[in-house]
């Protein structure tokens, strides 16, 4: 493809005539000179727009679906009925809590999938960090009825409160 003549190239190309000519000739289109822009498509169409395609653009695709909206875990209580444990494992007390004589409670939140398993848990009310593992790993061990709402398992919440108490000899 040809590039556009600059404007002295047409100057020297036309010139006003000085006098009327017997015969105008037509010049042939292949020693003509294009009109384009630099960087056109070969074939375009004169006087397009630079980066422009023949026919135009294909027509957009359609913008993807969104994704599934993942919903918050259903808070237990009002009008839904919690689903019942199924599995629960008590927490160790370690030998040397007992013998250091600790104790305390450990509240946790744990999160519990359709499926019933604990899959999530955080401390909210720390005893020693030591407890609060051995509370952590047992409440992790638990196994819950699916929750059903709707007729749709749902993720729910829970707070679990486990108290850790020597046993008092008399």
């Amino acid at each position: 493809m040809r590039t556009a003549p600059s404007s002295r190239d047409i100057k020297a190309k036309f010139l006003a005539p000085i006098e009327e000519p017997e015969k105008i000739s037509e010049i042939p289109d292949d020693e003509g000179f294009d009109v384009g822009v630099p960087g056109g498509v070969e074939g375009g169409i004169p006087g397009g727009v630079v980066g422009g395609v023949v026919g135009g653009l294909p027509e957009a695709p359609p913008p993807p679906p969104p994704s599934p909206v993942k919903r918050a875990p259903v808070r237990i209580g009002g009008q839904i009925q919690p689903p019942q444990l199924v599995h629960r494992v008590e927490p160790n007390y370690p030998s040397f809590a007992a013998k250091a004589r600790l104790d305390g409670v450990v509240i946790l939140e744990a999160i519990v999938d359709q499926d019933g398993n604990v899959t999530e848990v955080t401390v909210l009310r720390s005893a020693t960090p030591l407890l609060d593992r051995e509370a952590e790993a047992a409440v992790r061990q638990w196994r819950y009825s699916p929750l059903v709402l709707n007729g749709i398992r749902e993720r729910f919440v829970l707070t679990v409160t486990l108290s850790f108490r020597l046993q008092q000899t008399s």
